[in-house]
């Protein structure tokens, strides 16, 4: 085994290197430190190495994360620990949102989307799936989740990190599909077994196969993938250990977060074609998919629905795996003069002064200035200061502007008792047809300027008595 770049670079008291599927390269050892070389090794954290097998043939690279040095009777030693380039990728938990129903896994696992500079994922053929699924990264690493997707989709994350500056995530159902022969010679001690449902195996010797390959042991009839492997050091010696698993797929593992979510969006759209009640979003999170999904709009108010407006402010809850609106926040202060109308009473009502009022004895709609009410004895309808009330003793009209009546075809008042139209201007009354007034007592009409009284055909004033003057 060979270590370029730091400290004697063939002999060591303890060497491994660990590689795992979904896992980083982790590769320790330890060896003596000259005293003159002490600052060398404590100056090396972020210091990159490179592993390669006696025949040169490379097996590792990264950077070192940890050096301990440690002085005793025998002499000086330095522990040196260094991991693979992947943990870049671990080293920041990130919030954003996959939205798009028409994206591929490639448009969500990409080195741009996932701001990744130093790797590159691979996704081969699995990067042209459709995903329609809405996809949450919450408060979540780029390595895990990118490992949790591939455990949705039965696949595994290899860390290809055999190369100098060059470190790449497969994700796949093993990182190479050609298989590899190991005789019984070349075995140094094999275990096989079984783990529930799954074939596995425990493999030693002192052939070198990169994590992810497969196997054939050999005359057994099963092929075994490579899911785990510790290059070690005995008695001089550089042994390989595998930890095997019959080459099969995998149970899907659950898409969603363990814990739902809660978050906030701003509705950009609410005609949905196809009448679903349904809403599109721009989260406060990162969202960069320019064509957003429909979210179904749930409200705990059973039938009752009063959809959000374009513009507002809205909670979404994600949850075993589903998405959906649940209700709209208020972001907008109202006016101070309706704000003393709903103060400590129970309405329903948006942002523009448009209210129902649920009060113990009475009910009101109020709509900016226009408003009805309604209690146990009256209806009141009201525009600015003109209002008509209804109660058991009659209709009352009041306004402060004009009084008009336009009839297209017949007009009738019939009046039990008195009748009186008491205008201080003018009084008009017009009908394309008939106008009847009939009073079974008297009927008045009393005006402060001129009477007038018109008709294209024939006028007649009938009665026991008329009077005119």
């Amino acid at each position: 085994m060979i270590v370029s770049d730091l400290g004697d670079p063939t002999f060591f008291e303890k060497f491994s290197l660990k590689k795992a599927a979904n896992r980083h390269s982790v590769c320790t050892f330890r060896q003596r430190a000259d005293e003159e070389k002490i600052s060398v090794y404590q100056n090396a954290v972020g210091k990159k190495i490179h592993v390669s097998l006696n025949d040169g043939r490379p097996i590792f690279f990264g950077e070192v994360v940890e050096v301990v040095v440690e002085q005793n009777y025998g002499g000086i030693y330095a522990e040196i620990k260094a991991v693979s380039d992947s943990l870049k990728l671990d080293e920041k938990n990130e919030t954003r949102i996959f939205q798009n129903p028409d994206k591929t896994f490639g448009n969500v696992l990409n080195d741009l989307r996932l701001n990744i500079s130093n790797c590159k994922v691979n996704l081969e053929e699995f990067s042209a799936q459709k995903c329609p699924e809405i996809i949450f990264q919450h408060e979540e690493t780029n390595f895990n989740f990118i490992n949790r997707l591939a455990a949705w989709k039965c696949l595994r994350v290899w860390v290809k990190d055999t190369f100098q500056d060059t470190v790449e995530l497969k994700v796949a159902a093993c990182a190479n599909d050609s298989p590899n022969n190991i005789e019984d010679e070349d075995i140094v001690r094999l275990k096989i077994g079984r783990r529930q449902k799954i074939h596995v195996a425990e493999l030693v010797t002192e052939k070198y196969f990169e994590l992810g390959r497969i196997l054939n042991l050999g005359n057994n009839t099963r092929q075994y993938l490579i899911t785990a492997l510790e290059v070690y050091q005995k008695n001089g010696v550089d042994f390989v250990r595998y930890n095997l698993e019959e080459f099969k797929d995998l149970e899907p593992a659950a898409l969603c977060n363990p814990e739902p979510l809660k978050l906030q969006a701003t509705v950009l759209d609410v005609k949905d074609d196809k009448n679903f009640g349904r809403l599109k979003v721009q989260f406060e999170i990162e969202d960069k998919d320019t064509n957003k999904a429909w979210l179904p709009y749930r409200t705990p108010y059973g039938g009752m629905v009063f959809m959000p407006e374009k513009g507002d402010t809205v909670e979404v809850f994600y949850t075993s795996g589903e998405c959906y609106v649940n209700s709209v926040l208020r972001t907008k202060i109202l006016d101070e003069e309706f704000h003393k109308d709903v103060e400590n009473e129970k309405y329903l009502g948006n942002n523009r002064n448009q209210r129902i009022f649920f009060r113990e004895k009475s009910f009101e709609i109020k709509s900016f200035d226009t408003s009805i009410f309604m209690d146990d004895k009256k209806i009141v309808l009201s525009v600015g200061k003109n209002k008509v009330t209804l109660d058991e003793q009659g209709i009352t009209m009041q306004t402060e502007g004009a009084f008009r009546s336009e009839v297209a075809k017949d007009f009738s008042n019939k009046v039990g008792g008195n009748m009186t139209n008491d205008v201080s201007k003018k009084i008009s009354v017009k009908s394309g047809s008939e106008i009847v007034n009939d009073a079974s007592s008297n009927f008045s009409v009393k005006s402060g300027g001129k009477f007038t009284a018109k008709a294209s055909g024939a006028a007649q004033i009938g009665g026991s008595s008329v009077e005119l003057g």
